[in-house]
């Protein structure tokens, strides 16, 4: 099982209200082509404070081991293309990401790659409740995340990717399913060009993006902050 953890600051609300589910949970199921990534909930970086990642190998059942193999090629050959995401996001959300150790638990953001045919149920699998991802009525959806907040905070995100994606909408779909499960949740059609208009396969963060994730993660807006006092620090001081 191939597995990537991060850990990062988080700011922004989002997602549904329950607890994360438990990480050592996840680690007993033999869920395979997958990603880890892990969230703190500390605002901003500070000095003492940091972010990690790890990545480890682990075993599979004997039916998985298929797939495992899978997994183990999109790891790979998207690792890059993850790491390249993760560094932009950074930039604009002040975000910090390092490498830990394999034995290090605790990881809170997920991705897992699937095969279309699995997606489904490997989202039940990581869903804190299996019922989320029926009301979430995905049909033909090519990726898709589950985020998980508490007072207002994001403590665990999971994302589902189709590994049978072209390479174009793989990069498109990790680094949208990444932005949106760090707080901009939605898609609106009415907002172009960017990574939140479904009707565009952006690969990379137009200027749009870069200005909303800017914003969710601006000191001023902490965590529940309510959408008429975000609105006038916007207007007081927009810079």
């Amino acid at each position: 099982m191939g597995r990537l953890a991060r850990h990062f600051p988080v700011a922004g609300g989002g997602g549904t209200r329950h607890r994360p589910a438990d990480p050592a949970a996840h680690r007993e199921r033999a869920l395979c082509q997958l990603l880890r990534l892990h969230r703190v909930r500390q605002r901003v970086p500070r000095p003492g404070v940091h972010d990690r990642a790890q990545v480890d190998r682990g075993s599979h059942q004997a039916q998985d081991r298929r797939d495992a193999g899978c997994a183990s090629a999109a790891i790979a050959r998207y690792r890059p293309v993850i790491e390249r995401h993760l560094r932009v996001l950074e930039e604009y959300t002040l975000l910090r990401f390092e490498e830990i150790g394999p034995r290090d638990p605790g990881e809170n953001l997920v991705i897992y790659f699937s095969t279309y045919d699995r997606m489904i149920d490997d989202g039940r699998l990581l869903a804190r409740n299996p019922a989320e991802i029926d009301a979430m009525k995905l049909g033909t959806a090519n990726c898709f995340f589950l985020s998980y907040s508490l007072e207002s905070q994001i403590v665990a995100a999971r994302i589902v990717a189709n590994s049978q994606l072209t390479e174009m909408e793989i990069t498109h779909c990790l680094l949208e399913e990444l932005a949106q499960s760090l707080g901009l949740p939605n898609d609106d059609e009415r907002v172009a060009p960017s990574l939140f208009n479904d009707s565009l396969k952006l690969t990379s963060l137009s200027i749009v993006d870069k200005v909303l994730l800017r914003l969710v993660y601006d000191p001023r807006m902490k965590p529940g902050t309510p959408r008429a006092q975000a609105l006038f620090a916007c207007a007081r001081n927009p810079h």
